[in-house]
């Protein structure tokens, strides 16, 4: 209670920060509710007299910042609401295009803002989707829209959480706009990304996309050029965050830029003024994200504090900065970003504020000076890595469900070689114009990257570098050590010694409880079939390995659906990638999912055709760059995954599709599953065999379909059926009604014993 009563102002920032955050998770009537009690708090407070006037003094600006935060945080929901029940509602709109998120060669994302409208408020912004690919920023478009809800994207993706703290409220797909040309017009963040994507440029005209793609992200904030696997790489190894301009990243800048301005002799004040016009450029420069809005803020406090000759508070500015994003936007309390850079800085500050008062300590009981120590700095640098990890975990958890056992050991080693990164493409920039060295200093960022790169991609490769985290115990796990953490400045110096042992016994036990489980899960089989529209597919899990089936025309869309249902059954790579029959797109999409994820082998069917083994050797020649073995299985052959034997059948093309019958078994042990498209080719004897002896019959619908009704006898009874519509219309009347009694609801989840 000493430190809220000493920093009343402070508690007040903090209360309404942490309170907006927790606010965001809840329903309206949940935060209503907790805003009640606050304010029935309040009341009790000023009617209560009690002889610690500054302890009441701080409560009651606790209580009326968690009445505001709640206040605040239930009308910006019930707005959001709003616009969402507006879902499938047609308007007639006139659009402004502020910015092109992609543009394909069919269609394009567009981010739009509301110039008039007979629903939508002027000025809101939405996202469009539109197959006029010509669209710029600027241009007027007038026409009618199909408004959808942001949640609204047919994937496990949280739309909302993503683009709400955006202000992107909504989302459209144009069916009747019209291009009306185009409306000049000023936009500073459109200035300032023109102004990156110039300096982006400039860094990829002369160095490869791998290295001018990482230069440009982790200097600039454009991730845009960036390379997936490299992406990948950082992700798994716990260190994502050096990808982006995070808080560190805009330290460094600053830091730079302040040493620069002491070379040349400029008096404090000047030097304060200059800082901060340098920092307000490098927020706009770096597209004003969360982790370097809450570090410009805090250093933009800290030169105040220079120019009125005070001293710098940075607990306050920490809590100032989070009170007054979430005040100016009310719904960036929900934001992933923002929460994980509050999270992390406000360990690094109870670090720093604790690693003084322990130095002190010693030198007075012992007289030693541990400051002065060598390797006192790499061990402070593990100890804080350490500490932000405890703190991120729960974060963590909650938004992507894996951890990287690599993360801490990561951090250390690649955050010193990132700093001196971008030292290195921000002399590359400074010495462009003037072209002096940048052959040189283009050569020196390839290898450099080229380095780093390699580094990221042999650590990450093993597979027990991440381990899943999304269970349901994790919570009582987690939560404990969230309050702990928050609590830390309160306690004792013995107290918080307890604590911070506390936090790390929690942590270990988490750990230890995920890893058995994980061990003893690997007796279980599990077998998802998906069917979306007509695209199929299942996931298979064996020995705590993942194999993808996809049965589709390659949809990027529908592989996402696959590897969402992989974490679902806590996973976080695929062993194997199954194809069933070739497109020519599948080539892409092999190709993406091995930067995407870590794909471990490839299992093609024996290519029947010449069409086929033009689609097969480019396959295996991909394969062979991503240093994937393909395995090969003939017509009619079997092929085992980790104890499961999987069956590929013969596959027959119609004259009139592209697309074949295809046909295969997965059998479990104590369970088999025969999956065939929506009609199958009844004279291969070893289908309709496998039909009739499973326990659960699948008919897909990624297929053409023949003419001709089948039948099956179906004599040993099947557990389940899954059909879809157009294999339900091909069978006879007598096996139609038993299939409809048997059917499932989809998705098809099994699970089985591998002793049964």
């Amino acid at each position: 209670m000493q430190l809220i009563r000493d920093n009343p102002v402070t508690s007040m920032f903090f209360a309404f920060f942490l309170s907006s955050c927790v606010f965001a998770y809840m329903p309206v009537w949940m935060r209503l509710l907790f805003t009640g009690s606050a304010a029935l708090l309040l009341v009790f407070l000023l009617f209560r007299r009690t002889s610690d006037r500054f302890l009441r003094h701080s409560l009651l600006l606790i209580c009326a910042a968690c009445i505001t935060a709640g206040l605040l945080s239930s009308a910006s929901h019930l707005h959001a609401q709003k616009l969402d029940s507006l879902s499938g509602t047609e308007d007639t709109a006139v659009l402004r295009i502020t910015e092109c998120e992609y543009r394909l060669s069919y269609a394009a994302g567009y981010i739009a803002e509301v110039v008039e409208s007979d629903i939508l408020p002027k000025h809101t912004k939405i996202r469009l989707y539109s197959d006029q690919t010509s669209l710029a920023e600027g241009d007027i478009a007038d026409g009618t829209i199909v408004l959808r809800s942001l949640s609204e994207d047919g994937s496990s993706f949280d739309g909302r959480a993503y683009y709400l703290p955006k202000r992107i409220m909504l989302q459209a797909e144009d069916t009747g706009l019209v291009h009306r040309g185009s409306e000049p017009y000023f936009s500073l963040t459109s200035l300032f990304r023109q102004i990156r994507e110039r300096f982006s440029a400039m860094i990829l005209a002369h160095t490869s996309y791998e290295a001018g793609g990482l230069s440009s992200a982790v200097l600039l904030g454009d991730r845009d050029s960036l390379d997936e696997a490299m992406e990948r790489d950082f992700r798994r190894l716990g260190i994502s965050h050096l990808l982006v301009v995070s808080g560190t990243h805009f330290s460094v800048l600053v830091t730079l830029a302040g040493t620069g301005l002491k070379r040349f002799r400029i008096p404090p004040k000047a030097r304060a003024f200059i800082s901060m016009g340098i920092i307000l450029f490098i927020m706009l420069l770096t597209g004003l994200t969360p982790s370097v809005v809450r570090a410009g803020i805090m250093h933009l406090m800290a030169q105040v504090s220079l120019l009125l000759m005070r001293k710098t508070n940075i607990v306050h500015s920490f809590a100032f900065s989070g009170a007054l994003m979430v005040l100016v936007n009310p719904y960036a309390a929900m934001d992933c970003g923002l929460q994980l850079s509050f999270a992390a800085t406000y360990c690094c500050i109870l670090f720093q504020l604790g690693k003084g008062s322990l130095y002190r300590t010693v030198r007075r009981k012992t007289g030693m000076n541990l400051s002065k120590l060598p390797l006192i700095s790499a061990l402070e640098t593990v100890f804080c890595t350490c500490l932000v990890s405890l703190s991120t975990l729960p974060l963590i958890w909650l938004y992507f469900g894996e951890v990287s056992l690599f993360s801490i050991p990561a951090n250390v080693i690649f955050t010193p070689l990132i700093s001196l990164l971008m030292l290195l493409t921000g002399v590359y920039l400074i010495l462009y114009p003037l072209r002096l060295f940048v052959l040189p200093l283009a050569a020196l960022l390839n290898l450099f990257c080229g380095l780093l790169g390699n580094m990221a991609e042999f650590l990450s490769k093993p597979d027990w570098v991440m381990i899943p985290v999304n269970y349901g115990f994790s919570v009582f796990f987690l939560i404990p050590l969230s309050a702990l953490l928050l609590l830390l400045p309160f306690a004792s110096k013995t107290g918080k010694i307890r604590m911070v042992l506390s936090s790390a016994v929690l942590c270990v036990l988490f750990f230890t409880v995920v890893g058995v489980i994980g061990i003893a899960d690997r007796a279980n089989v599990y077998f998802s079939y998906l069917p979306e529209n007509k695209n199929d597919g299942f996931v298979l899990k064996s020995d705590g390995k993942i194999l993808l089936c996809e049965v589709s025309d390659a949809s990027f869309g529908y592989s996402y659906n696959l590897t969402d249902e992989m974490s679902r059954l806590h996973a976080c790579e695929i062993e194997t990638l199954l194809l069933t029959h070739y497109h020519n797109k599948h080539i892409q999409l092999v190709n993406r999912l091995s930067e995407r994820e870590i794909l471990r082998s490839l299992v093609l069917p024996e290519p029947i055709d010449d069409r086929e083994r033009g689609i097969y050797d480019a396959l295996t020649e991909n394969a062979q760059l991503h240093g994937i073995p393909v395995t090969t299985v003939e017509p009619g052959g079997s092929f085992q995954f980790c104890g499961t034997e999987i069956t590929l059948f013969e596959r027959t093309y119609l004259s009139r599709s592209t697309h074949p019958v295809t046909a295969l078994s997965v059998d479990m042990g104590a369970e088999k599953i025969t999956m065939v498209s929506c009609s199958f080719n009844q004279s291969v004897p070893e289908i309709t065999d496998a039909l009739e002896e499973s326990e659960y019959v699948i008919f897909g619908g990624h297929s053409p379909v023949y003419k001709k009704t089948f039948d099956l006898s179906f004599a040993k009874k099947p557990k389940a059926v899954t059909a879809c519509e157009d294999a339900l219309g091909h069978m006879e009347e007598n096996l139609r009604e038993l299939v409809r009694d048997l059917t499932v609801d989809v998705p098809l989840r099994l699970k089985v014993r591998r002793n049964g």
